[in-house]
């Protein structure tokens, strides 16, 4: 699995690589990065379910360990199939920084 992660304005930005399959890669790299998490979609799309499904159980994981991930996506077709998988009920999908920092707790 390839991922870059750095930070931007005092929030953690996680960025996953082109394919990732595993669940608790995804947990653990966020996981790495602090509680307070941005999880930066762009440029993502899934190849196949197993890469959607990895990155929905570990956001999922990792939230449930603690953590406290906002997931950005700009692109309105994938934030619609990731609302398709329920996990807007449990983490913000947002459309861009801005609205991540909306969602960020206070620095």
């Amino acid at each position: 699995m390839a991922i870059t992660a750095g930070s931007r304005g005092g929030l953690e930005i996680w960025r996953p690589g082109p394919t990732f399959t595993e669940a608790t890669d995804v947990a653990f790299a966020l996981g790495e990065r602090g509680p307070d998490v941005v999880v930066d979609l762009t440029g993502f799309s899934p190849h196949d379910t197993a890469d959607l499904g990895a990155l929905v159980a570990g956001v999922r994981q990792f939230h449930t360990e603690g953590g406290r991930p906002i997931v950005m996506c700009p692109a309105p077709g994938t934030r619609l199939l990731l609302r398709s998988t329920g996990i807007d009920r449990a983490v913000p999908v947002v459309p861009d920084m801005a609205t991540a920092r909306l969602h960020a707790p206070d620095q």
